[in-house]
């Protein structure tokens, strides 16, 4: 959120804030994280995978701590 006000600052327009937003890689890798992580736990529930021994936990951790992501699409979109 603070990425968007910071953006809107810079542009001066709301319309060309999200359209920038959305063409930036690195912006719509985390969008797509806070979208894609609970989706996949709600699914993952929804198919009884239950949080039963500190392996399947550490696992369900693991999968979802996807914070890596955007920084390697920003490092990957340098090169």
């Amino acid at each position: 959120m603070v990425a968007v006000i910071s953006l809107r600052k810079k542009t001066g327009a709301w319309g060309r804030t999200l359209s920038e937003y959305l063409r930036h890689p690195v912006m719509l890798s985390s969008a797509a994280i806070i979208l894609v992580v609970p989706i996949g736990l709600l699914i993952a529930r929804l198919l009884e995978f239950s949080l039963t021994t500190q392996i399947s936990t550490a696992v369900e951790t693991i999968v979802v701590n996807l914070c890596w992501v955007p920084p390697l699409v920003g490092w990957l979109m340098r090169k």
